[in-house]
């Protein structure tokens, strides 16, 4: 009798066999298979004719069964010589393993097994991979976790899955979500972080509630809690405190930046909700809090106070500016109570203090202080001193430099009175000078004074005569 074979299901197999002489005493060893000596029940149905012959190999026989035939948890052959008795008859039993449809799912060919799921508690080690645990790991994970609903005490390899519970210590990657806390070294979280992070998070693409220790990599998410340092980027919003930042903050801080980063902000921030209180030496898109002092430039609006700008302020400042603008003001400026040592390209509405450069936009306010010159128009009024104005002053000026007044002087007499033809009422200063450069004409006691093209009246004067007076016969200037 054959012991029960052991083989992989769906794989192709050779088994070897003996057969007996009819007395059951020897071996028959020159038996020859003939069709329908073989045949094969699978899972107990119907029986059928082997693919393959037996073979003979000397004292014994084998057989090879297809990759077909070997679907079945279990299997029988039977060999039994169709024609006259050749030899006693026999049978072999095979059992399957490492299939969900085999006899034993245990697969016998893989060394370190992958169990699926633990529903209880794993008191000691793991040293293979576990599809997810809804326990307790009370030891080390040394393969791959998929989730882990409980605790577990550290993990060397990856967890693929989400962590419910609580993790002493990861040394590799958490590529799902942190519901609980992550106590130990992480060294990256696909997901999210519910909880807190005592220990140091290399990098987290998700979000994260909040961190005590160190944040090595980047923050892809929200930081929502406390951060001590983070030496990456932070992608999303920081709702709490972050004590340094080295890399970059691409979203917005809703709360304090206590600390500096390397001193002072040299990273770039979106905008500042809060307060600054060191310097900016990068580029701040905007800030609504009130900041020392910027040494870089400052790409948006400032709500709050700037005490000084050494560079160059590409948005509107809503507030003051206490200080001095050591470079160019480009945008638009309410008001400038202190000096502006650069040039303005834009609109100021007033300046108290003085501008050591030129307005090229317009001054819609008054002028308290000194401008260098503007090429628009000042709305308000001057009061300061203004070295030229290309556009209109609309207000009224106090006073104006000797040379100011000569040169207003000399334009008007040397402006051409063709420019006030048909615009200048006779009886004014115009007209009295055309009188006299223009050509006038006298008849039937009306003279007549023309415009500059000598053919338009510009007004008349009617003649009174006296023949007793002399007769005129010139007119000559002396």
């Amino acid at each position: 009798m054959q012991g029960v074979f052991l083989r992989k299901y769906g794989v192709q197999t050779t088994l070897n066999f003996a057969l007996f002489e009819v007395d059951g005493i020897d071996f028959r060893v020159d038996a020859v298979h003939a069709a329908g000596d073989t045949k094969i029940m699978k899972d107990e149905g119907a029986e059928a004719n082997t693919v393959n012959a037996f073979v003979d190999e000397g004292t014994g026989y084998s057989i090879i069964l297809t990759l077909a035939e070997m679907q079945a948890a279990r299997i029988v052959v039977y060999v039994v010589d169709q024609g006259a008795k050749a030899w006693l008859d026999s049978r072999i039993v095979i059992e399957t393993y490492g299939h969900a449809s085999a006899m034993h799912a245990f697969d016998l060919d893989t060394a370190q097994q992958i169990v699926a799921s633990v529903t209880g508690n794993v008191g000691g080690n793991v040293v293979g991979s576990v599809g997810s645990v809804t326990g307790n790991v009370g030891g080390n994970v040394v393969g791959s976790v998929a989730s882990v609903v409980g605790a577990v005490g550290s993990v060397t390899g990856n967890v693929g899955g989400n962590v419910v519970g609580t993790v002493a210590s990861v040394v590799g990657n958490v590529g799902g979500d942190v519901v609980g806390n992550v106590q130990g070294t992480v060294a990256s979280v696909v997901g999210n972080v519910g909880g807190n992070v005592v220990g140091t998070v290399a990098s987290v693409v998700g979000a994260v509630g909040s961190v005590t220790g160190n944040v090595g990599g980047n923050v892809v998410g929200n930081v929502q809690g406390t951060v001590a340092s983070v030496v990456g980027n932070v992608g999303g919003n920081v709702v709490g405190t972050v004590a340094s930042v080295v890399g970059n903050l691409g979203g917005d801080v809703v709360g304090d930046v206590q600390g500096d980063v390397l001193g002072n902000v040299i990273g770039t921030v979106a905008s500042v909700i809060g307060n600054v209180g060191g310097n900016v030496v990068g580029t701040v898109a905007s800030v609504v809090g009130s900041v020392g002092s910027v040494v870089g430039n400052v790409g948006g609006n400032v709500v709050g106070t700037v005490a000084s700008v050494v560079g160059n302020l590409g948005g509107d400042v809503v507030g003051d500016l206490q200080g001095d603008v050591l470079g160019n003001v480009i945008g638009t400026v309410a008001s400038v109570i202190g000096n502006v040592g650069g040039n303005i390209v834009g609109t100021v509405a007033s300046v108290v203090g003085n501008l050591g450069g030129n307005v090229v936009g317009n001054v819609g306010g008054n002028v308290t202080g000194s401008v260098g010159s503007v090429l628009g128009n000042v709305g308000g009024n001057v009061v300061g001193t203004v070295a030229s104005v290309v556009g209109n002053v609309g207000g009224s000026v106090a006073s104006m430099l000797v040379a100011g007044r000569n040169q207003v002087a000399d334009s008007l007499l040397s402006r051409n009175l063709n420019n006030v033809d048909g615009v200048a009422p006779f009886r004014s200063l115009g007209g009295a000078a055309g009188k006299q450069v223009n050509r006038v004409a006298q008849a039937l006691g009306i003279l007549t004074i023309y415009q500059t093209d000598d053919a338009t009246p510009w007004g008349t004067q009617a003649i009174t005569e006296d023949v007793l007076a002399n007769p005129i016969v010139e007119f000559d200037t002396v």
